[in-house]
């Protein structure tokens, strides 16, 4: 990020590239840590063991998301006949994993009602993805589970590192969306793209006056929590509203207002994907009544606990694993 891109807004004799060149990236807002290496090591491990026994088990992936658990099964089962069904509250998500993974059935359905048959699969798995449909998933969890079958989960953890960069995209989000940065930003563009063609510049001179308090808004959220926050997506925006002001003319106007709203739309999902993580995180007591309703279904716990990185002392996530 530029030390103040906007310090002489406005402005508008540079020439422009492509817009969707300078600006393809700037969406990805996504949650942090899903895809850390420790996470990653967990899965290979855990289905590496299922495979020594089992080289075609049933698994069913619960509350999917982006297919993760799936991808790591597939790596370590390739070549065998493993026979995996992806569950997710999410019509979208089970569609893009049907299309990444064609060989998958695909169920949408709350993780905590399931219509799926009891005892029907020798391995059940979440990644971050039970704790949010309630206590009644991991029931649900368990009732999937065949004889000498094994249930497998990642769970998001109150004070990990996961939660900690969580919390504060969370915050970030929310603060763009208090500053109202991209509402004023459209309005500066739109009076923008007028004065370029000829018209007035007091309305393109108020609307930049408009929209400093809104620049100086980012600009403390990159001072409270870093430019890398929220995947570095609202630095990405800050930077990509720049260049695209500096070189107005030579873009088209519609263009920019619809990649400008499709923007705010993502922002909105990132926050509220960011609020229910905060809100689904497990607490240590919280754990511990899992931990306790397993043992009351008379399974046996095999690992329970933090999963740490190695090196650190932070937990990325709760860790469980359960045998029949």
């Amino acid at each position: 990020m530029a030390s103040n891109p906007y310090s002489d807004m406005p402005q508008t004799n540079a020439s422009w590239d492509s817009f969707w060149s300078d600006s393809g990236g700037a969406g990805a807002f996504s949650a942090d840590g899903a895809d850390h290496p420790a996470v990653a090591g967990f899965w290979g491990a855990f289905f590496e063991m299922i495979r020594r026994d089992n080289p075609a088990p049933r698994i069913a992936d619960l509350a999917s998301g982006n297919g993760a658990v799936i991808a790591h099964a597939l790596g370590v089962f390739e070549g065998d006949t493993a026979n995996i069904t992806s569950v997710d509250v999410s019509e979208k998500a089970i569609a893009s994993i049907r299309e990444r993974f064609p060989s998958i059935a695909g169920i949408v359905s709350d993780a905590a009602d399931l219509s799926l048959e009891s005892g029907g699969f020798d391995v059940v798995t979440s990644q971050f993805g039970v704790e949010y449909a309630g206590p009644g998933a991991i029931d649900e969890a368990i009732r999937l589970l065949a004889p000498r079958g094994y249930l497998a989960a990642l769970l998001h953890h109150t004070g990990s590192d996961i939660h900690r960069a969580c919390a504060a995209g969370h915050d970030a989000a929310q603060r763009v969306q208090e500053s109202e940065f991209i509402r004023l930003a459209i309005e500066f563009f739109s009076v923008g793209f007028e004065a370029v063609r000829g018209g007035d510049r007091a309305p393109y001179d108020a609307a930049a006056s408009r929209l400093n308090p809104a620049i100086k808004a980012l600009e403390n959220i990159f001072a409270d929590h870093g430019e890398d926050v929220a995947a570095g997506a609202i630095a990405q925006l800050y930077d990509d509203v720049s260049r695209m002001h500096q070189r107005i003319a030579h873009y088209d106007g519609d263009d920019i207002l619809a990649w400008l709203r499709q923007m705010d739309e993502r922002l909105e999902s990132y926050r509220g994907r960011m609020a229910s993580m905060l809100e689904a995180a497990v607490d240590p007591e919280a754990f511990d009544q899992v931990c306790n309703k397993i043992r009351q279904e008379n399974l046996k716990i095999e690992q329970s606990g933090p999963l740490h990185a190695p090196g650190t002392t932070a937990p990325l996530a709760w860790a469980l694993i359960v045998s029949s």
